[in-house]
């Protein structure tokens, strides 16, 4: 868990800090999964005396499809792209063999872990490749505004937000002069509510733009 906090999550919010010029000693939340390795008293002491300038935060508990947003926009996009792209092996494989002149009944499909092993990684570059290079380049920052329990969300607008800076000034008012500093300017929040009747059926005949229009 250390070395995938020192080689996966470190390096991105040094890099942004870099990048947009923030001061050397700016901090960054790292919002975590509520599993138990990554809350033990060991990893949260090694962590906060390791990277002080690291706040945690984790996903509460059973509200992962709610207010976790890899889980609300970035996991449909790219498990529907590797089940589309698995079915285009298949169908490829089966068709291959027709064409060769076996018949349906013993069309061999091949399934043996080191071909699927090797295979599987195509399907997820394929996936991968298709959220990078979409027209909605958007989906990463939709997916956090998405994340939402009455009036808090998860987008930066909300963390700029007067009332995110009220909980700061009780909490921890060296976040707020950071966040205050980049003087950015806030629309103001609108509740949103959840349709707990959404059919989450997934059809791989639908095209994956209409998958980035429906999460965008």
């Amino acid at each position: 868990m250390q070395q995938w906090f020192e080689k996966l999550i470190v390096p991105h919010p040094l890099c942004m800090i870099k990048k947009h010029n923030l001061p050397q000693n700016a901090k960054a939340i790292i919002y975590c999964h509520c599993y138990s390795v990554q809350r033990s008293d060991s990893m949260l002491h090694w962590l906060r005396s390791t990277y002080k300038w690291l706040k945690i935060h984790f996903v509460p508990a059973g509200c992962t499809c709610i207010f976790q947003p890899c889980d609300v926009g970035l996991q449909c996009i790219l498990k529907h792209q590797i089940h589309r792209s698995a079915r285009f092996y298949l169908t490829i494989q089966v068709r291959n063999q027709i064409e060769n002149g076996i018949s349906p009944e013993k069309v061999d499909i091949r399934i043996s872990l080191p071909l699927l092993r090797d295979t599987s990684a195509h399907w997820i570059m394929d996936a991968t490749y298709h959220l990078n290079h979409s027209q909605q380049m958007k989906i990463p920052q939709n997916a956090w505004a998405s994340c939402c329990v009455k009036n808090w969300k998860l987008s930066w607008d909300c963390l700029i937000s007067g009332a995110a800076q009220g909980i700061f000034i009780a909490k921890d008012k060296a976040i707020l002069y950071e966040v205050k500093g980049l003087n950015i300017t806030t629309p103001d929040m609108k509740e949103e509510h959840m349709d707990d009747n959404v059919d989450c059926e997934d059809n791989v005949d639908i095209p994956m733009e209409m998958i980035f229009m429906a999460v965008s």
